[in-house]
């Protein structure tokens, strides 16, 4: 059996023991994406860093996957975007990075200067903690910043697609069924290159 492949099935067997369905796995993941990608639009962040993040995070949680809070959880997705904005060269500081995520995960408007002090001093406090998240990140996944995504391969079948398929529609169908397949960690046990050929 491949190394990877069996780091998942201990993984679907550890998620037995603790109870847990394929539901609540879905739901654990699709909260993480959905948090990620509200982010990305506010700041316009590409996709590809949307995909990357939830790899890293998919292979973080592989080891760690019980986390102390839901904040942990969200914060370590955060700091799984901010590596993967380095990583695809779409530099992005915390100070921009951190209110945005504060905005997504409450709807409270800030007015009250006093309240604007106390929410540049979160901000502070919020960008050491993913910071010291990054590079937990990091040590889980022995700094591997090498990731092969699905999209290179569709690139590559752009010919293909003009001389048989020739429908942007079922273009668009097939990269929404690529940026979804993120919110699995199909990552883990299944190469690029197959991904994107169930895709198409």
């Amino acid at each position: 059996m491949d190394p990877i492949e069996g780091k998942f099935y201990r993984y679907v067997i550890y998620l037995s023991y603790i109870g847990e369905s394929a539901k609540q796995v879905l739901i654990f993941y699709d909260s993480v994406h959905s948090l990620i990608t509200k982010i990305t639009i506010s700041l316009r962040i590409p996709q590809v860093c949307i995909s990357t993040a939830m790899i890293f995070f998919h292979n973080f949680s592989l080891i760690n996957y019980v986390f102390s809070s839901e904040e942990d959880k969200e914060e370590t997705a955060l700091a799984c975007l901010f590596l993967s904005t380095k990583v695809n060269n779409y530099l992005i500081s915390l100070t921009r990075l951190v209110p945005v995520y504060l905005q997504v995960i409450s709807s409270i408007g800030i007015t009250d200067v006093s309240m604007k002090e106390k929410t540049l001093e979160t901000i502070s406090e919020l960008s050491e903690r993913v910071m010291e998240k990054e590079f937990a990140v990091l040590k889980t996944i022995g700094f591997d910043l090498n990731v092969d995504l699905p999209y290179v391969y569709l690139e590559k079948m752009k010919i293909y697609f003009n001389e048989h398929i020739n429908n942007d529609k079922h273009i668009k169908i097939i990269y929404n069924f690529l940026n979804d397949s993120f919110k699995l960690p199909v990552s883990l046990y299944y190469s690029p290159l197959k991904v994107s050929l169930a895709c198409i």
